[in-house]
């Protein structure tokens, strides 16, 4: 397995939008369903979340999209908005792999890290508190956790390994 990894989401080719969104949706149709139809959450996600896109890193398996991390950096903060992996590549080790990745992009007075799991999402809120972020609120809808921590604990955890 080859794994590329490309960011800046205007660099994107714009094919691979789409499928992006058919990672995301076939993954939280099992974990948080929305009760929309695959229509509906496309158009919302497309019309909402895309414009908000800052970075994206897209993970490549032979020209193969295999997952992406979005994320924004503000005010000393990595804030990771989204990560999906294709079914395929779920369990494979490529969530270290990324990690090791982000690390080596991400600057280095990255002193925190920010998140949100929706509350039915066990397997994001799992991740989140394995990367050592703790579990400090809830968002304005009441349908997702706030995490936080400090990015050094990211550092420690996928840094010389």
């Amino acid at each position: 397995m080859k794994i590329i990894f490309e960011h800046h989401f205007k660099d994107i080719p714009k094919e691979q939008i789409p499928r992006m969104f058919d990672i995301l949706a076939g993954n939280m149709r099992i974990i948080a369903p929305t009760g929309d139809s695959y229509e509906d959450d496309r158009r919302i996600w497309l019309v909402e979340a895309v414009p908000a896109f800052e970075h994206v890193i897209l993970i490549l398996d032979d020209g193969q999209l295999a997952g992406y991390f979005q994320y924004r950096l503000q005010d000393n903060t990595l804030r990771m908005d989204e990560i999906q992996f294709a079914k395929p590549y779920q369990g494979s080790g490529l969530f270290r792999r990324l990690y090791q990745y982000i690390i080596t992009i991400i600057p280095q007075d990255t002193q925190h890290v920010a998140a949100c799991a929706n509350k039915m999402n066990q397997k994001a809120q799992n991740i989140l508190e394995y990367l050592g972020l703790q579990r400090i609120g809830e968002n304005k809808n009441g349908k997702s956790f706030i995490y936080s921590g400090e990015y050094q604990a990211i550092l420690e955890k996928y840094g010389s390994k």
